[in-house]
């Protein structure tokens, strides 16, 4: 049986075709320019773009092909900032991602950025939410100048997008342009605290601090993290360890918390990247240790029906996706729909006694008509 999919890339850009040219011109005479131009070219060349950045095509319409190449359905484009060496390069404007969302409806959603250090950056976000159609906002602590993801000044847009109700999406770990401690995960425990109905989701997994964004992701039901970057390095050079990667976010973070992601242009290999996650197999060496390979649900929660919970997206083909569907948390059969803050609570029951709680959770749903399992419902049925 063919399974079908709807792929949601979380975490792409696109940019005028100069784009890369006029990076390098900078790149001569500018040091930090140079260093995070040879990064990304390195990158490139790591996940077999042998050419790297000088021959990378980042316009919209060459990403809509990519798109199709790959067997991607919807793509989120973010807001790449400005930093004062680039002053006069539009690298990916929230004005750009405008125009593309009216060029070519139903393929890609916006997040938006702006200057943390104006005082109107909170403002401007939810403009392009309220009036351009946008959902979600983008901080990189390495745009704009240097910033830790404790910084006060943050502290407006935190609060503006935990009112409109959209995800955040946050850049952690590894950056070429920037200083590494600036976007450890752990940074924002104390705003996940304060925010809790903020989605908040960390980049690149939080590599190499990747331990602390599972961490993060297993105390927080509103934290998820996105497939970017390192990952797609890992498939394209070593299956196996991209596969213990994989096991390790399922264990410590929970399916229901990771989301795919290509980092398009930076990283794209993503016919490579999706195909894997599609049909590669679990390797012999570890189903032989007693770990089972993935189910066609949990990759495709992974591939897009994690990311259309947390963007409230619905179409067609999704809803026709998850009506065949068995809905599965482990090896246990779901006869309910269960949101994605649910499923992730469900996934800290023990195995053991999994069974019982969903029977007794659902028990109590339908003798109450209830249609949603959520948390709330959760726990109404644990004080029965």
């Amino acid at each position: 049986m063919k399974h079908s999919y709807f792929v949601i890339d979380m975490h792409a850009h696109i940019g005028d075709p100069e784009v890369p040219r006029k990076i390098g011109e900078k790149a001569i005479n500018n040091p930090r320019v140079r260093h995070a131009f040879e990064g990304i070219q390195k990158l490139q060349q790591d996940v077999g773009w042998e050419d790297g950045m000088v021959a990378l095509n980042p316009s919209p319409q060459h990403f809509v092909q990519v798109m199709q190449e790959s067997g991607t359905d919807l793509a989120v484009l973010s807001m790449l900032g400005f930093t004062e060496e680039l002053e006069g390069i539009e690298l990916c404007s929230s004005d750009m991602i405008a125009a593309v969302l009216q060029e070519y409806p139903g393929k890609f959603l916006g997040f938006a950025g702006a200057d943390p250090r104006l005082s109107d950056a909170a403002q401007r976000i939810e403009m392009y939410v309220k009036q351009k159609g946008f959902s979600g906002a983008k901080l990189n602590p390495n745009d704009w100048g240097i910033f830790r993801l404790d910084d006060p000044m943050l502290i407006p847009i935190f609060e503006k997008c935990n009112d409109l109700g959209v995800p955040l999406h946050i850049h952690t770990g590894v950056d070429p342009t920037g200083l590494i401690e600036n976007a450890n995960p752990l940074l924002l425990d104390k705003i996940a605290l304060q925010y809790p109905k903020l989605k908040i989701l960390l980049e690149h997994y939080g590599f190499p601090f990747k331990y602390e964004a599972y961490a993060m992701c297993r105390k927080h039901e509103h934290v998820y993290l996105t497939l970017a970057w390192h990952f797609n390095k890992l498939v394209h050079h070593n299956p196996y360890l991209a596969w213990l990667e994989l096991e390790e976010m399922r264990i410590h973070a929970g399916i229901g918390k990771i989301l795919y992601g290509s980092d398009y242009p930076a990283t794209p290999n993503l016919k490579e990247v999706i195909n894997f996650l599609k049909y590669d197999r679990m390797p012999l060496m570890l189903r032989f240790s007693g770990v089972k390979d993935w189910t066609y649900e949990m990759r495709a929660q992974v591939l897009g029906l994690n990311a259309a919970g947390i963007l409230d997206y619905k179409n067609e083909h999704l809803i026709q996706l998850r009506n065949r569907l068995k809905k599965k948390v482990g090896r246990v059969e779901l006869s309910m729909q269960w949101n994605q803050e649910a499923h992730a609570q469900l996934q800290k029951i023990p195995p053991f006694i999994r069974s019982g709680a969903i029977g007794k959770i659902e028990g109590y749903a339908k003798k109450n008509g209830i249609k949603l399992i959520s948390p709330e419902v959760m726990q109404k049925a644990r004080n029965q």
